[in-house]
């Protein structure tokens, strides 16, 4: 009898979003870095970049965990993002169009893409939503990366330059020291 394991690699990442709240009377305000910029009217939420060194030979699904989060109870009004006087949606519009959960997806990924011949699955962490139950804050998040099958991206493995250590470490979850270069097809 032949047993064929097929096993598929997951990457883990702990990440924790620096997001503080600071209430108003009934207006909440949110602090921390802002990579999607909402609509005007829209309410004015933070968003987190997560560059991820992957192997460009596959493709990922993404799923996470939420490990621990705040529920702010209470009737507040997030902080809108300015109006500009303009023609299109009133505020009253934008209000009753909005739908809960705000945003939709707790992470979105924008496909893999290339720093410095790194390759990088990059993710944007939206940590507040608003929900019935009231507006969570993602406090820590498990990241979770399953390769699902092989890319279509053709690349050339060469060893990292060192000169760039140093790049890598602040701007990327760093997984390897192999760079990559994109290849033509």
């Amino acid at each position: 009898m032949i047993f064929i394991l097929l096993f598929t690699l997951q990457i883990k990442i702990n990440y924790r979003p620096e997001v503080k709240a600071e209430t108003l009377k009934k207006l909440i305000r949110f602090s921390g870095k802002r990579v999607e910029k909402f609509s005007p009217g829209y309410p004015d939420l933070p968003s987190f970049l997560i560059p991820i060194e992957v192997n460009p030979e596959f493709e990922y699904d993404v799923d996470y965990r939420i490990i621990s989060k705040e529920i702010i109870r209470g009737n507040y009004e997030i902080e809108r993002v300015k109006l500009i006087e303009e023609d299109g949606l009133s505020l009253k519009e934008i209000k009753k169009d909005f739908k809960i959960p705000f945003p939709d997806n707790l992470i979105l990924n924008k496909g893999l893409s290339f720093i410095r011949n790194k390759p990088v699955l990059s993710l944007i962490l939206f940590p507040v939503r608003i929900k019935e139950e009231g507006i969570e804050v993602v406090k820590e998040i498990e990241i979770i990366l399953k390769e699902k099958g092989e890319s279509k991206i053709k690349t050339l493995e060469i060893p990292e330059d060192k000169r760039l250590s140093n790049f890598y470490k602040k701007n990327l979850i760093k997984r390897t020291e192999k760079e990559y270069l994109p290849l033509q097809s």
